[in-house]
C-alpha cells in the first residue's frame, strides 16, 4: 500500500513542479558535456574541475588540483576563489588539447564572469596547465580562477 501511495505520488508530480519545471542552467557542466572525452583524459579533468567549481564542490576542487598548486595558492584562498567565483562559471569551450608526457595544456574559450556583458561574444581566449600524478590529470594552474575572483571582489567593493 505505501509503495502504490508513493509510487502515484511520483507518478503524478505536483502542480507547482508541473507549472515551473526545474532547468538546469546552459552554463553548467553537464554529463553530455563530459561524455565527449575519454574518462582519463585531461579535457574531461578540466571539465570535472569547472563543474566542481560550479557547483561549490571544495572536495572535488581540491581533488582536481594539484597538491603543488594549492600548496601555492594557499587552500583558504582556493576557497574563497571557488564560493566568489562558483555560480558564475560558465562551461569552457575547449579548443585545442596538447599533451607531453605527464603534462597537458588545454585552449580554451571561456566567458568571464567579471565582464560586465553575458553575451557570447565576451568569450575570451585562455590556456589550463594539467600534471598527470599517480594516474589521474590534476589542474596545475589556477591562475584563472584566482584572476576571476579578484574581479570579482574588486566589482563587489565598486558596488557597495
Amino acid at each position: 500500500m505505501v509503495c502504490l501511495v508513493l509510487s502515484f505520488a511520483v507518478a503524478c508530480g505536483s502542480a507547482d513542479q508541473k507549472a515551473h519545471p526545474r532547468r538546469v542552467p546552459p552554463e553548467v557542466v553537464m554529463p553530455q558535456d563530459l561524455s565527449r572525452y575519454p574518462a582519463s583524459s585531461p579535457q574531461r579533468a578540466l571539465l570535472l574541475w569547472f563543474q566542481a567549481i560550479q557547483f561549490k564542490d571544495l572536495l572535488a576542487v581540491k581533488s582536481l588540483t594539484s597538491v603543488r598548486e594549492i600548496q601555492r595558492v594557499k587552500w583558504k584562498t582556493l576557497r574563497l576563489a571557488v564560493n566568489l567565483v562558483g555560480a558564475s562559471l560558465r562551461t569552457p569551450k575547449l579548443v585545442s588539447t596538447r599533451e607531453s608526457g605527464r603534462t597537458a595544456a588545454i585552449r580554451a574559450f571561456v566567458h568571464s564572469p567579471s565582464t560586465k556583458t553575458r553575451d557570447s561574444a565576451t568569450l575570451i581566449p585562455e590556456t589550463f596547465y594539467l600534471e598527470k600524478l599517480h594516474g589521474n590529470w590534476k589542474i596545475d594552474d589556477i591562475t584563472y580562477l584566482l584572476e576571476e575572483s579578484d574581479a570579482a571582489l574588486a566589482h563587489d567593493h565598486q558596488g557597495q
